[in-house]
């Protein structure tokens, strides 16, 4: 007597399956590394925090050289706000600029202007007032020692706005 083994649909299926995920597709993608111009990076940030401020000038780099961002030297920077104070920063080290007069307040609107190498840049930004936290919340979780994190706070109506977080543990 001959026994037969019953192959259901479920086992095409499974075999099916596995095919699919063992023949994924591949896709080439050509990214474009060739050599740009130069561009000037800067970094800064003003608050309502005693300053000094310091704003850093530096130049990109082409992709396959080493990420050293050479300073840039020599510029003109100055900060001033929507009701007529503004600071020259100095130079302290080599693309660095400093300031120590000007003092961020929520609610101005700050202009940042640069000369370098005979070209001008600019920006404006208006630095948004405070929003306190109202709650912090500390929960660990059911495994490990992953902990998470909740704040409430309320956001001022209106106001298209952005917040952004740092979680500091032990100076980390």
């Amino acid at each position: 007597m001959r026994k037969y083994i019953s192959i259901t649909k479920n086992f095409y299926a499974n075999w099916l399956l596995l095919l699919i995920v063992f023949s994924a597709c591949q896709k080439v993608v050509d990214v474009n590394l060739n050599s740009k111009s130069e561009q000037i990076v800067v970094e800064g940030s003003i608050t309502d925090q005693p300053g000094p401020y310091r704003i850093k000038l530096t130049k990109t780099v082409n992709f396959s050289e080493t990420n050293i961002f050479p300073p840039v030297s020599g510029a003109v920077v100055r900060i001033s706000d929507d009701i007529g104070n503004s600071e020259t920063l100095t130079e302290t080290t080599p693309g660095i600029y400093t300031g120590s007069s000007l003092h961020g307040t929520p609610g101005r609107t700050y202009t940042l202007a640069i000369i370098s190498n005979g070209k001008n840049y600019s920006a404006t930004s208006t630095m948004s007032f405070p929003v306190g936290i109202d709650t912090l919340t500390v929960e660990k979780a059911f495994f490990g020692n992953t902990r998470f994190i909740g704040l409430q706070f309320q956001d001022t109506a209106g106001i298209k706005n952005y917040y952004r977080f740092i979680e500091i543990i032990n100076g980390v």
